[in-house]
């Protein structure tokens, strides 16, 4: 039987690794009124929305034409679909936006290209700036903060990738792992608490949470799971992402009261990849069919399926304080 960690653990990587699509596929942003609005592309055929702001400012990538190059993009009601550009002949992919519009994301060297090679990088005023790494080759930015951390991974000289936080009086900093060389932030809050994945001795990888006095703590400390993530954290400190056994991942959260294991909708995976500061929380679940629909979940509500595009997969990646929330779908 396959071990769902490993299935969780590509959940959240799959977030750093755009491939070629041969699905049309375009980003979304859902309100509770309006339903799932396509955000469309920047020529290509597939987009993806990764996070969103109070203001309602979306970030993500999007394939150019010919869909041989992809993009960072900005979108606003306003304005529609930006491409953010790229360092010379790269890749580039958002990941997140502040309050401030500072959005962080990454690049990647040209398909082309001998060594795939991936850099850290943050947007301000449409400037970009690439953060470096902790002595390896490659660093990817997932999260920032409205005070400018920035969390992600980054590789080491020893060549395994180690979660880091980044700040423009610190650089960047290696927050170390839960043992095992091996693991990312993937999310920070307004007090620079972080959350991510660690590789950890004699067991699969974990959740954890880091903080600068108590360094990294694992979420799931009497391996009572086969393992899990931490995909994000609101300023009160809730945290959520997912939980695996042997045979299944389940969407979870964890409060001041502990651990929270939730259904999916209906099929043997599901994890949960964002959260407001009301709590409310976004990512996506297999249905029965064995497709992944975006989802929202609420204390009073449960788990909502947000539906498609009129395609067969969604799934979410942000939602804000408004419960705004965006993805991708494929379309019909």
């Amino acid at each position: 039987m396959k071990n769902m960690t490993v299935i969780a653990s590509l959940l959240s990587l799959a977030l750093f690794v755009p491939a070629a699509q041969s699905q049309t596929s375009h980003a979304f942003l859902w309100t509770a009124t309006g339903g799932m609005q396509d955000l469309g592309t920047l020529g290509g055929s597939f987009s993806q929305a990764q996070g969103i702001n109070a203001s309602g400012q979306v970030v993500g990538y999007s394939y150019l034409a010919g869909d041989t190059t992809y993009h960072a993009f900005l979108w606003t009601a306003s304005s529609g679909m930006q491409d953010l550009g790229a360092p010379d002949g790269a890749n580039s992919v958002a990941m997140a936006i502040n309050s401030a519009g500072q959005v962080v994301g990454y690049s990647s060297s040209p398909a082309t290209s001998k060594d795939h090679i991936y850099h850290a990088i943050l947007w301000t005023s449409g400037v970009m700036r690439n953060l470096g790494t902790l002595g390896g080759k490659s660093s990817y930015g997932t999260a920032i903060n409205d005070a400018g951390a920035v969390t992600g991974s980054a590789q080491a000289k020893t060549g395994g990738f180690h979660p880091m936080m980044w700040t423009a009086s610190g650089g960047m900093k290696d927050l170390g792992t839960l043992g095992q060389p091996g693991g990312y932030g993937d999310g920070i809050n307004a007090s620079g608490v972080i959350v991510g994945l660690s590789a950890i001795v004699n067991h699969n990888d974990e959740p954890y949470s880091w903080t600068a006095t108590s360094g990294m703590q694992d979420l799931l400390p009497r391996h009572n799971f086969a393992g899990g993530d931490a995909t994000a954290i609101n300023r009160a400190g809730v945290i959520v992402g997912s939980v695996s056994t042997m045979t299944n991942a389940y969407p979870a959260l964890w409060t001041t009261t502990g651990l929270k294991v939730l259904p999916t909708l209906g099929g043997s995976v599901g994890i949960l990849l964002a959260v407001n500061d009301n709590d409310e929380a976004a990512g996506f679940s297999a249905i029965a069919t064995n497709a992944n629909h975006a989802l929202v979940w609420t204390q009073a509500t449960g788990l909502t399926d947000l539906g498609t595009l009129g395609g067969t997969n969604s799934q979410a990646y942000g939602i804000n304080n408004a419960g705004q929330v965006v993805g991708y779908s494929d379309l019909p």
